[in-house]
Order: structure tokens, then sequence, then C-alpha cells
């Protein structure tokens, strides 16, 4: 107790009521989900768990909840006829200490196991140890069905809340986070192609070596694309794309795989290379001097100019989307998840408490992913800018200057030699085997062993045959005494 003046200094408001919808919080401490191992059979409390229970609320907390509670398959106690009775009494030891009692109902998605693995796709997560079963349409209106039976057997035992549990990759997070990327990247990739296209249509090429120096001629798609690329790039806390790679980030980070350390690094490398060759891209096409390929149009008197509105409009609406989403990105995400509440209270009279105050970090980012991401983005801008925008170095020196980047450099002009695999693969090696076999097989084995071998071979026998045909008896009979002698001599022996 010596220390509670320190903590009400710390935070004032930690001991005063709040009030969320019909329900008053005595104070601000909260026992989230958890399991501490006293469940019983069915997800039914044992009197051990509600001791357990209680005793928190004993001891000041505000409100206790459950941990997870399964909604759908043969371990849900929603459907139990004693579900009401016994999460009552749980709740009826609460309110004799004045504090609240919530339950948790959950599905686990992708993480649920063996055919009980529940999704919108048949991914499997670095979690889990099988492919799950994809819902239909049918399946996810069921669900939410169930959901909503849950939701109303919670309110009939006297229960304070339903805390829809919508995090750690379970199967409300999969259909939310998984919407939420989508439409990021759909807004500034979208924005990303068209405007290209704008280029394509003013300069007539699809070559960046055709482009250059065009920002004061392209004024609104050059804003527009920058907006569009640092989307892609994920710039940090302004836009889509970054909410988005953070939250791949800290799901691979978290996901306690024993690949989760190499896939990491390996999504944070291509954070930087994506971050760099879109710096890369916007440098060439919209700062430097006029490629000859512009000075020769422009000499035809062909002029460049913006693209007309029918263009620039819609990929200029979604570059600013992409930054006015990401910009409040931290509870973009969590709207959506309060969406799904909504539904749930009009639809099924089910109101989902949401969380008022956080004191986690930055509203519970995962710091380790927060930093990947802000290390990726600064490093591969920083390589763009300093090579294709400052143009303080020369890319083309620099590569030349050193074997490995050289090496690397023409790894990736060469597409990975990938071209080339397949080219020998498949078209070279097949060609060289058709030749052999024509070569050895056909004109050798064929042409000459067949054709003129087999002429020539009943050309000699039939010497051979001539040449016993002499026409004279005296022979004849020689050789048929002879044979005759030959037989006579064998059956003797």
């Amino acid at each position: 107790m010596a220390a509670q003046p320190q903590v009400t200094a710390s935070f004032p408001n930690l001991f005063s009521p709040l009030t969320v919808g019909p329900r008053t919080f005595k104070n601000r401490i909260y026992s989230p989900p958890h399991f501490p191992g006293f469940i019983g059979a069915g997800f039914m409390p044992t009197q051990r768990l509600i001791d357990y229970w209680e005793a928190k609320a004993r001891g000041g907390i505000a409100a206790v909840a459950t941990g997870v509670t399964p909604v759908h398959g043969p371990l849900s106690p929603f459907g139990r006829p004693d579900f009401a009775d016994v999460y009552g009494r749980a709740a009826e030891a609460m309110h004799k200490h004045g504090s609240l009692f919530t339950v948790q109902p959950w599905h686990p998605g992708t993480q649920g196991g063996e055919g009980g693995s529940w999704a919108p796709s048949d991914i499997v997560t670095p979690t889990g140890n099988s492919v799950p079963h994809v819902m239909t349409k049918s399946e996810i209106d069921q669900m939410v069905q169930e959901y909503g039976f849950a939701g109303e057997q919670i309110a009939k035992s006297g229960a304070d809340g339903v805390e829809i549990h919508g995090a750690h990759g379970y199967l409300i997070t999969e259909f939310t986070s998984g919407f939420f990327h989508l439409i990021s990247h759909a807004m500034f990739k979208a924005s990303l192609f068209m405007a290209a296209g704008s280029l394509l249509h003013v300069v007539g090429s699809r070559f960046m070596t055709d482009m250059g120096g065009l920002k004061k001629q392209m004024k609104k798609t050059y804003a527009f694309m920058w907006a569009a690329g640092l989307g892609l790039m994920g710039a940090p806390f302004i836009t889509t794309g970054f909410w988005s790679k953070d939250a791949i980030f800290a799901a691979v980070y978290e996901s306690g795989s024993e690949w989760a350390l190499p896939i990491f690094l390996i999504a944070v490398l291509t954070a930087v290379i994506t971050a760099f060759y879109t710096t890369r891209m916007i440098g060439m096409v919209f700062f430097g001097k006029n490629s000859k390929h512009i000075e020769k149009m422009e000499s035809e008197g062909h002029h460049i100019h913006e693209a007309p509105r029918s263009m620039w409009i819609p990929y200029g609406i979604l570059a600013v989307l992409t930054i006015g989403i990401g910009m409040i990105g931290l509870s973009a995400e969590e709207g959506i998840h309060h969406l799904f509440g909504e539904y749930l209270e009009h639809s099924f009279g089910i109101h989902v408490a949401h969380e008022v105050a956080s004191s986690e970090f930055l509203g519970g980012l995962n710091p380790v992913a927060l930093g990947a991401s802000l290390v990726a983005f600064a490093t591969g801008f920083g390589l763009g800018y300093i090579f294709y925008i400052g143009r303080w170095v020369d890319p083309v020196k620099f590569v030349n200057s050193n074997i490995f980047f050289y090496s690397m450099h023409k790894l990736f002009l060469n597409r990975w030699y990938l071209n080339a695999f397949v080219y020998w693969g498949f078209v070279v090696a097949p060609l060289w085997a058709a030749r052999g076999i024509w070569r050895y097989f056909e004109q050798t084995a064929i042409d000459t062993g067949m054709n003129i071998g087999f002429e020539k071979a009943v050309g000699w026998s039939a010497r051979v045959v001539q040449g016993t045909q002499t026409g004279v008896s005296q022979s004849y009979l020689y050789i048929f005494g002879a044979g005759l002698l030959f037989v006579v001599l064998i059956l003797l022996l």
C-alpha cells in the first residue's frame, strides 16, 4: 500500500469509476482473459476456477474475464443446459464484491488443429499443423449465428458483458486483418498502376530510361505517385501500407514457429527492397534530365503534358485515401472490429464492450516489428534517394567499383538467370537431344544401319546363295555325299 500514492500520481484515474454503456466499473483495474488451468470438461468452470475469479474480485479488481470459450464444435459450452446455471454462479460471485464478469466467445480459426481449423482460406499459419477447412458463405452465416447464440446465453447467465476475441490470429482477426490488408494494398497499388498508365500514355514508352525530369510537366501525377509510392514503401505512421506491413511483421515475429525468425528477416529484407525500387522508380521517372526519347518527341512537336482529368482524378482519390486512412491507422483496423461488434449489437442485441484506454506501447504495436518497419523503410528509401533522387552517387560507377555489387547487379539484371535456365533447360537441351537422336540414331542406326546395311546384307546373302547354284549335277552329288557323310560321322560319334 506504500506504493499507492506513487501509482495514483502516475495514473490519477486508476481508482475512479468508469461507465461503459449500461455498466459501471468501480475502478480501472481489469483482469484480462487467461486460463489458470482450472477449467473443467467442455470448457465449464469448476468451483476452484470460480473461487479463483472471486478472489480477484475480493481483492478489488473491477472486472474479471474468462479465458477463451469456444462458440463452435463439440467443446462449446454455450449449448449445454447447465450453462446459465454454472456461469450464473460465477457472475454472482463477482457481483458480491461489486465486480463485473465478462465471458469471451472464441474460435481458433486456423489454429484449431486437425479437424477443428476453419478459416477464410486454406493457408496454413506458422503455428498451424493442418490445412484449415475453407468456410463457405453458409458456414460464415452459421458462425455469426453461433456468436449471436453465445451472446444470448451469456446474457441469460447474468454476466455483464461479451468480450469477443479478435486478436492473436484467431478466426475474427483472419477476416478483419485480411480485409484491412487487402483494402490498403488495393488502394495504393491501383493508384500506382493507373498513374503508370498515364505515364505510358504521355511518354509513349513503357521503359523508365525513356522518361526522366517529368515532375515539372506532370505535377499532379508526380504528387499522387509519391503518395501511393509511400504507401507501397510503408512510410511510417502516415500510410496504410505501414500498418499493413507492421501487422505482418508482428504476426510472423509473434507466431512462435521455429521458422519465425528466418521468415521475419526475409520479410524485412523484402520491405527494404520494396522501398528501394519504389524510390528508384520515382527518381528515374520524375527527377534528373529529360531522356533522349522525350527530347526527340518534343523536337517532333509532341508536347509533354499532364494526363487528362479523366485519368488523374481516379488515382488521385486513391492516393489521398492511402495517406488519409494511414494517418488514422492505429484505429483503422480496430474500426473494422467495431463494425463487427455493431453488427452483432444491431442484429442480435449483443453489446460488445470496446477498450477505452490502453497503456500498451503505441496502442499495442509490437516494438520489434515497429523497429523493423522503420529500419526497412529508412534503409530502402535512403539508398534510393542517394542514388536516384539526390544523385549524389552514380549507381553505374558504384556497381562497377565492387565485384560483389557487380555480381549482384548481373544476377538481378539477368532476372536471377531464370530465363537462361528455362531457355537452356527447355529449348537448347531438347534441341541438342533431338539433333543427337537425328545424327546418331536416325542417320547412323536407321539410314546407314537399317537401310544401307540391310540392303548390303541381303545382296551378300544373295551372292552366297547364287554361288552354290552351279548347274552341274556332279557338284550337287558331291555336296550331297559330303553332307551325308558328315551326318553319319556325327551319329557314330
